[in-house]
């Protein structure tokens, strides 16, 4: 005799009130350490796996210089990143927020410093409008 077929609680009522789709287009801070030994493992394989998944850009705007020898030793397909080099300040979290709501990126990577409540706000709208996702590193 077969088993009946289970059905979660959750799943029969999704089915009977579906819920809306929350946007996966929003973003996410990712606080690293500047003592921490090597932020480049932690960072280029999500740079990677971004640049081979996506029709899009992968935008990174940074304050420094990146190695092309190290994005590709990581495996980043260099064709599908674009690099804009900026300074720190109020002119980077204007051109971040325009990145994200430009819509050309799959992803919006860049250092913007310390944000207030307000400015991510700004920036989540930004990336929703945009379809992008944004992963905004801060340092401590």
């Amino acid at each position: 005799m077969a088993a009946p077929a289970l059905t979660s609680s959750h799943n029969r009522q999704n089915q009977i009130n579906p819920v809306n789709p929350v946007s996966d287009y929003s973003v996410t801070e990712l606080i690293l350490t500047k003592h921490s030994p090597d932020q480049a493992v932690l960072i280029l394989p999500m740079v990677s796996h971004l640049s081979q998944n996506s029709s899009r850009w992968v935008t990174w705007i940074s304050p420094h210089k990146i190695d092309r020898s190290i994005l590709n030793s990581y495996g980043v397909d260099t064709s599908k990143l674009r690099i804009l080099y900026t300074e720190d300040g109020s002119d980077n979290r204007w051109l971040i927020w325009e990145a994200l709501k430009a819509g050309t990126s799959e992803c919006v990577i860049a250092t913007p410093g310390s944000l207030t409540e307000d400015e991510m706000a700004h920036l989540k709208h930004a990336a929703n409008q945009g379809k992008t996702r944004g992963l905004m590193i801060h340092y401590r």
